[in-house]
Formats: structure tokens, sequence, C-alpha cells
């Protein structure tokens, strides 16, 4: 079962928990992950990333092979 206003709601309260606890390394991660998105965003790699499906292929694969 999947609710989209429960996930939201779970996300603000680990946000609210991690400002709680020590607000100076929460805002350090967020900074450092809207830098990462922003580097993301500005580069528009041209990558498949893939699915999941092709992911347990891979890794069926990989253990086969070893």
């Amino acid at each position: 079962y999947y609710n989209t206003w429960l996930s939201l709601l779970g996300f603000i309260l680990c946000v609210a928990f991690m400002f709680l606890i020590d607000w100076v390394t929460a805002l350090i991660t967020f900074v450092v992950i809207f830098a990462l998105y922003l580097i993301v965003v500005y580069r528009k790699p041209d990558v498949n990333w893939g699915d999941s499906t092709q992911a347990q292929t891979y890794k069926t694969a990989l253990s086969v092979v070893h």
C-alpha cells in the first residue's frame, strides 16, 4: 500500500527531526544535496540509468560467472 500524502508526511517528519537533532549538519547535508542536484541538471548527462530488471539481470550474470 502506497499513499503519496503519507510519504510526504514521513519526509517532512524526517527533515524536522534532522534539524532538531543537529541543525548545522542538516543544513550542510541539504546544501550538498542541492549542489549535486544542480550539477546533474546543469550537465544534463545523456545516460541511460537502466531499470530494476536490467540491474537484476546484470547481478544474476555476475553471480553465475563468479
